[in-house]
């Protein structure tokens, strides 16, 4: 009878793994998905008060007025990152593709911003655990 060494786990001549913080593939799919996930979030913010106030206070403006303008800067820079956003995944006609640019043009319809910019942080973290999990 022959005597079978036991495996202990080791790997004698694989090369060794880097862990996941130096793994560029990884890094970069990490600093994608949160900058797409980032642009997303801005969707979340209300039109009235917390931040739009502090926008318009910085403005010089109070109460109502402070909360309409800085809904306004709120809304529009909103819309001209989802704007960029989208026409960035244009070309992508697979089917998460084809989502993230439905969720795009839903974020403009009144309404269903705010539920718009939770499905694409959803359809963004998919994507971003999906390039992940590619790579080497």
């Amino acid at each position: 009878m022959k005597a079978v060494a036991a495996n202990n786990g080791l790997n004698i001549g694989a090369a060794p793994r880097l862990p996941w913080y130096k793994n560029s593939c990884i890094t970069s799919a990490l600093g994608a998905g949160a900058l797409s996930a980032g642009i997303d979030a801005i969707g979340l913010i209300p039109e009235a008060g917390g931040i739009a106030r502090v926008i318009g206070h910085q403005a010089g403006y109070v109460g109502v007025v402070a909360d309409q303008l800085g809904s306004k800067v709120v809304g529009a820079v909103g819309a001209s990152t989802s704007t960029v956003n989208g026409l960035a995944g244009l070309g992508d006609t697979s089917p998460e593709g084809l989502l993230s640019t439905g969720l795009t043009v839903a974020g403009f319809i009144p309404g269903l911003g705010q539920a718009a910019s939770i499905g694409s942080i959803i359809m963004d973290t998919y994507k971003t655990a999906k390039a992940i999990s590619q790579c080497p």
